[in-house]
């Protein structure tokens, strides 16, 4: 696996010497409030995280929690309950010494890949990329234990992006929230360790004319209440659950108006911009990614590792050659669908 985040994958014990802890988040689900006409995301986020004596050195108490929020702005944030601010974490943007010794490559490569890190967040001499969420008054915030007798502590987080959220394209056309080729998410509060697998569980309310693709199973949709209507008229949400546990900077989401078809592999569905003229390409490309997975199957001597799968074709201007990696979604210029050479 790629590395994303701060260094903290290698430290001996979450929690720093201010009692503040880099929780291991095992369960993240995302209540998400799509506003196409804003072109912003309002959501709560609820982080289950485990916490164990091997990985705290002991502590059943912590000052705070750390959480990476870039491009957000947070409401509302709370820890088992208890009323927390949430304050922005900054450091010096870091420097890449010009006499390091050519013997000490790993300092090299450690500055160098901290000082690309910050560059490509914040510019100036500060870098905001996280915040501790913490009691106002001080106080520590205990433990609390579940129904298998395990310590845990619960973040709720209500937040909304801002104007300047880096990544995320929102046209007119289509809404789209970044996968890797950002460090970490910037559309909804996450933990970004590299040591720690979350799963996750969306559900997003849109205009009833959009399609809404995450990185996730889609498993249900129901009609929005009253409250949640606004400006873009009649809503409905999406529900979608990982099929596995997967790092946050993998978790994306699409909106616009889609035509989709279902690959005779279970779990396999294409995309491509609604409109005739995609459909029996569609229907080709479907076929062609069900008999290579078929062959994959049989060499492997199992099932298709991946349960949920989504390929989404898009215009060129909105792909880039990074954007084809993923772990859930992948990527792909509605150029090659309309490619006559393509052979199923």
């Amino acid at each position: 696996r790629r590395w994303y985040g701060h260094d903290v994958a290698r430290r001996a014990c979450d929690v720093d010497a201010h009692g503040v802890i880099t929780p291991r988040v095992t369960k993240q689900t995302l209540a998400l409030d799509v506003r196409w006409t804003t072109k912003t995301i309002r959501g709560t986020s609820v982080m289950r995280c485990g916490v164990e004596d091997a990985h705290t050195g002991g502590a059943r108490a912590f000052a705070g929690a750390r959480v990476h929020a870039e491009g957000l702005t947070i409401e509302r944030a709370t820890i088992n309950g208890v009323e927390c601010v949430a304050t922005t974490s900054k450091a010096n943007a870091p420097s890449i010494s010009s006499k390091t010794a050519p013997s000490d490559a790993l300092t090299l490569g450690k500055q160098c890949r901290e000082y690309l890190d910050a560059s490509s967040n914040v510019a100036g001499d500060e870098v905001s990329r996280e915040v501790i969420i913490q009691p106002a008054d001080g106080s520590k915030i205990e433990c609390a234990e579940t129904d298998e007798g395990k310590q845990e502590i619960v973040i709720e987080i209500t937040y909304c992006t801002e104007d300047e959220s880096k990544g995320i394209v929102a046209d007119g056309k289509y809404f789209m929230c970044p996968g890797p080729t950002k460090r970490a998410s910037n559309w909804f509060p996450c933990v970004e360790r590299g040591d720690v697998l979350t799963l996750f569980e969306f559900s997003v309310s849109a205009p009833r004319h959009l399609q809404v693709i995450t990185s996730a199973h889609w498993d249900r949709l129901e009609k929005c209440d009253a409250d949640d209507f606004d400006d873009d008229g009649f809503r409905l949400r999406h529900y979608f659950s990982c099929m596995y546990p997967s790092f946050a900077h993998e978790m994306r989401m699409f909106l616009g108006k889609f035509r989709a078809h279902s690959s005779p592999v279970k779990g396999v569905t294409l995309f491509a911009p609604a409109g005739d003229e995609f459909k029996e390409r569609l229907e080709i490309a479907g076929a062609g990614v069900g008999k290579a997975i078929t062959v994959f199957e049989e060499y492997l001597g199992h099932p298709y590792p991946v349960s949920c799968l989504n390929i989404v074709f898009l215009p060129d201007s909105y792909v880039t050659s990074r954007d084809e990696q993923g772990c859930c979604v992948n990527l792909l210029s509605t150029k090659w669908l309309l490619d006559k050479s393509f052979n199923s």
